[in-house]
This record gives structure tokens, sequence and C-alpha cells, in this order.
């Protein structure tokens, strides 16, 4: 998708914001799964949801400006939402503890397996 970008400025800056971000949330989607501990892999994953969020952000605004056609970009938002939302609904934002992950998150995330293409 990157790659049909136009390659006036525009284009291209948007393009290495997509590809950073989201290759950024399937490193730390990864590097959580391998974490040394909870903290670091609430943090990891935390990170990941961030990027996620990021990429999310760079797609829509590929498709209102209308640099790539529209029915091409539903399906990589689409995809782009479903993993925001599973990987969020591991995650329990409260001010007074940061970030939480409960058990059975933690056991589900470690045990599924995302491709890259996923991203």
């Amino acid at each position: 998708m990157a790659d049909a970008l136009p390659k006036p400025p525009s284009g291209k800056h948007i393009s290495v914001q997509v590809i950073r971000s989201a290759t950024s949330a399937g490193a730390n989607y990864e590097e959580a799964r391998g974490a040394e501990s909870n903290k670091d892999f609430i943090h990891k994953l935390a990170i990941s949801l961030k990027e996620l969020r990021e990429t999310r952000y760079w797609l829509k605004i590929i498709d209102r400006a209308k640099l790539v056609p529209s029915n091409r970009m539903n399906d990589i938002i689409r995809e782009a939402d479903e993993l925001c939302r599973i990987i969020g609904l591991h995650c329990d934002r409260k001010e007074e503890d940061g970030l939480i992950i409960n058990e059975v998150s933690m056991r589900y995330i470690l045990n599924c397996q995302l491709s890259v293409s996923d991203f």
C-alpha cells in the first residue's frame, strides 16, 4: 500500500510514517510476547497499541486525501481498527494504577500468533 502513494513530498512523508508506525506496532507486539517481566510486557503492549493507533490515523489521512482508491483503503482501515480493538481489549487504563493487563488477557496475548501481514 505504501508503494501506491504518490511520489511528491506529501505522499513520501505519509508513506514513511505508515511504514514506521506499522512495523513498530508489530515489533513491539513481538517484544511484549518475549517480555522479561509483567512491567516490561505492559509497557511494550502499550507502545504497540499506540503505534497501531498512529498507523490507523495515517491510513485515514490517506483515505480522506484520496491518495489511494477508497475501495483499497476500506479493508486496510477495517483491519487496523480490528487490531486496535484486539490489543485495546486487553488494556485497561486506570489513572492511579497506570496500564493494567489482566491475567487471562496476558495468557491470550502470549499464545496469540499474529503474523507480520496482520500489521
